[in-house]
């Protein structure tokens, strides 16, 4: 089985790499700190058992990190002649309503960035559309039809 690779910006490949650093830091502490309970016969079960709770959680969240890192294609500069991920969407829907949104990969999303998912319903109608092009997507909430109206970089804050 091929692993598909996770499609990042440069800014959300930055803030993953940062938090794995982070999280690398604070699991070693609390395998130091567990060790050191481990030792001390006056700690407690329920205080060993919440070290090795935030130990697995930590974990996770490092073993995850490294996965998309390691597996990530990192989009430097994003083409502006058709939607791909990295772009700043401008649309105009069915009501003449005209709005903007970031498209950025799932990763970077669950990371706290605000935009929309490249793996999301919305995302997908527009990949590899251009300006003019009118897209339609199914949504939980229904169909949304929108017209492209402007493709440009997401740009650097």
């Amino acid at each position: 089985m091929v692993e598909e690779r996770m499609i990042l910006t440069q800014v959300g490949y930055e803030k993953l790499a940062n938090e794995l650093t982070n999280l690398q830091v604070e699991l070693r502490e609390v395998i130091e700190e567990l060790g050191d309970t481990h030792d001390d016969e006056g700690v407690g079960d329920s205080a060993q058992y919440s070290l090795a709770t935030e130990r697995e959680r930590l974990q996770e969240r490092v073993d995850y990190l490294k996965h998309v890192i390691n597996t990530a294609e990192v989009v430097d500069r994003a083409p502006t002649d058709t939607v791909s991920v990295g772009n700043r969407i401008t649309v105009e829907d069915s009501e003449g309503e005209v709005f903007s949104f970031d498209l950025i990969s799932q990763a970077e999303i669950i990371n706290g960035r605000r935009g929309v998912s490249n793996e999301s319903p919305v995302g997908r109608a527009m990949l590899g559309h251009k300006v003019g092009d009118k897209i339609k997507a199914e949504t939980p909430d229904g169909v949304v039809k929108y017209v492209i109206r402007e493709i440009e970089e997401i740009p650097d804050n």
